[in-house]
């Protein structure tokens, strides 16, 4: 019951609070259950506010929940001009504003279309904010239930996104009991979107099969310091030290993190050379992170030395990072220049969804290696493996983040990835977390943060191509297409209600 006094300060406040509990439901935080009912006050606001008022009051739960999830986005190392900090942090007030606006959208849509319809409305707009070069799927509802490894081997049909509905359904149901709306049908519909899940993640996951023993190298270099020479000199030298500890414990490749070369391996041989020799010695291959440089463009990539071979395999970074690699549409929208600073990013991006490929002593790798963030797109690692890549090596550096909740955030993101296409997933973070994940998304091994050191692990094999790396996000699509199938039926009835009556 509503009380009688201030009801709009009672809502705000209820909301306030779900919001703050549904940021507590991920990395890196144990509580993952409150994804699964704090969404409770928002649906109850859709079914009993007009729709304006259930926008407004999306929106704002919207906004409050993305300040408590991304809050740590205000203490990024970024070494920019004041001017540039300054545009920044007006950025992340935008951006919580912008996300917000996806949950407005959400409680809009499922008060005109139907509160039923809410599991792939929410889907679907979960797809829309990770398109396009301003795409953020940070936050996605589907990643809070990483750690139930069971409960989340259905995308490697349905995907993150047919996860993340799982979710809203779980709260629905739930909502749907606590109003006291035929319970027994309610108990019962619950316990079955919970156990069929459940039963498919337990039928599927088995025993792994070993594959090939790999290396991470984790120099643990402040990203300020990256470019000093005498840093430089003795990262390198760490780097040759652990890199040879790996071998002797009979690693067979081994992963350098982001710009870890901190030289373009391309053109200098400084690096490359000691690298070519332990290569040729132990006959291990080796990825390493790396600046490069063509023409008068920078881009990001990735190198792998093979033994007894000329360097020929290299990626470019294909999905920059906005407003640090590259400032979002300014290849397309000139004039966006204009409002650049000059420390705004503006580098080059690749154009080849590179598989790398290594004759390994135990058989043919084929693997690819995101770069950074690119790994928590799942449609960008879906057209990598559907193009034979049996493995993910993601490099990165999250030094940025500092010790917040955002370098958790960010490694958990990319688990999913490991399940969506039921292939191994090997992380090497310049800062941490570095780790190395099976194919149902279990953590094998990994490293702290902020911390030297090295990982050496077995890695398992891949599984048969599962739905979602054959066909890709099926189930976004038709969350999609029935949202907007639905939207038009909804605007063509009222249309057709508002027309006069002919005379």
């Amino acid at each position: 019951m509503m009380p009688a006094r201030h009801p709009t300060a009672f809502r705000l406040t209820l909301l306030a609070g779900s919001a703050l509990a549904l940021s507590f439901a991920f990395s890196p935080f144990p509580l993952r259950f409150l994804s699964l009912v704090a969404l409770i006050p928002l649906l109850w606001i859709i079914e009993t506010e007009p729709a304006s008022r259930a926008f407004r009051y999306g929106v704002f739960f919207g906004a409050v929940f993305f300040m408590f999830h991304l809050w740590w986005l205000w203490t990024l190392v970024v070494p920019v001009e004041p001017v540039t900090r300054i545009l920044l942090d007006v950025g992340v007030v935008l951006l919580f504003g912008v996300l917000g606006l996806f949950i407005g959208l959400f409680a809009l849509a499922a008060k005109k279309l139907g509160i039923w319809w809410s599991p792939l409305i929410w889907a679907a707009l979960e797809w829309l904010r990770s398109q396009s070069e301003m795409g953020f799927p940070w936050g996605l509802l589907g990643t809070s239930l990483t750690p139930y490894v069971p409960l989340i081997q259905s995308a490697s049909i349905v995907g993150v996104y047919g996860i993340s509905a799982l979710v809203v359904l779980i709260n629905l149901l739930t909502w749907r009991i606590i109003a006291g709306r035929k319970r027994a049908v309610f108990v019962s519909l619950l316990a079955a979107s919970v156990l069929i899940p459940l039963g498919f993640g337990l039928a599927r996951i088995r025993p792994n099969q070993t594959w090939f023993r790999v290396g991470i190298v984790q120099p643990n270099v402040s990203p300020l310091d990256k470019g000093d020479p005498s840093v430089r000199d003795a990262t390198w030298a760490d780097m040759l030290r652990m890199s040879h500890e790996a071998v002797a414990r009979d690693a067979v490749l081994l992963v350098y993190p982001e710009t870890a070369s901190l030289v373009d391996i391309e053109r200098s041989s400084s690096f490359r050379d000691s690298l070519q020799q332990m290569a040729d010695t132990s006959g291990t291959f080796i990825l390493t992170g790396s600046p490069a440089f063509h023409a008068t463009e920078y881009l990001n990539a990735t190198a792998l030395i093979e033994p007894h071979r000329p360097l020929t395999q290299v990626y470019y970074k294909l999905h920059l990072a906005p407003f640090s690699e590259r400032f979002p549409f300014v290849r397309s929208v000139p004039f966006l220049r204009n409002i650049m600073t000059r420390d705004m990013g503006d580098a080059g991006s690749g154009t080849e969804f590179k598989v790398f490929r290594a004759e390994l002593p135990h058989g043919v790798a084929l693997f690819c290696t995101p770069i950074c963030f690119e790994a928590i797109f799942p449609d960008l690692l879906q057209r990598f493996t559907s193009r034979g890549a049996d493995l993910i090596v993601n490099v990165t550096n999250d030094g940025w983040f500092r010790k917040t909740p955002g370098p958790y955030q960010h490694c958990e993101l990319m688990l999913m990835r490991a399940t969506e296409n039921g292939v191994p997933f090997v992380r090497s973070a310049n800062n941490g977390i570095s780790l190395v994940v099976d194919p149902y998304g279990r953590v094998l091994k990994r490293t702290p943060l902020f911390v030297s050191t090295s990982l050496v692990q077995d890695v398992p094999r891949p599984l048969n191509p599962t739905f979602f790396r054959k066909y890709g996000d099926q189930f976004a699509y038709a969350s999609l297409l029935i949202t907007a199938i639905l939207t038009l039926v909804r605007l063509g009835t009222v249309i057709f209600r508002r027309r006069p009556a002919s005379v």
